[in-house]
């Protein structure tokens, strides 16, 4: 077995054990994937389109598999996991052939950072 399927087993394992069932949404398509989310991942950052803004954040963990998980993410593609949507906006990190890191955030807010507190 090659260093590379022995990787691919390891990380097809992590994902058997912690992944859960998501709906990625791409260029009008849906695709049912299994993903490792972390929620609320960047919690005090500010909007990334607008540095005066909010907004919630996301990681998520998927395969990088045609079958399985996702091949070429782009903007505007969507997660929705656990009845939330997240939209993305990039790539922190890709492993080819195995896995990606994506960051998305969802519900962007238009009231000025600096004014939430009153």
């Amino acid at each position: 077995m090659s260093l590379e399927d022995w990787m691919k087993d390891d990380i097809g394992d992590l994902f058997d054990d912690v992944s859960e069932a998501a709906v990625y949404k791409t260029q009008g398509r849906q695709l049912n994937i299994q993903v490792i989310a972390e929620i609320g991942t960047n919690d005090t950052s500010r909007n990334a389109h607008d540095k005066s803004r909010s907004y919630g954040d996301a990681s998520f963990t998927v395969l990088d598999d045609a079958e399985k998980g996702v091949t070429d993410p782009h903007a505007g593609d969507e997660i929705v996991y656990h009845g939330t949507t997240y939209t993305f906006m990039s790539i922190e990190q890709h492993n080819p052939g195995a896995v990606w890191r994506l960051r998305f955030l969802m519900h962007e807010s238009a009231i000025d950072y600096g004014n939430m507190w009153g």
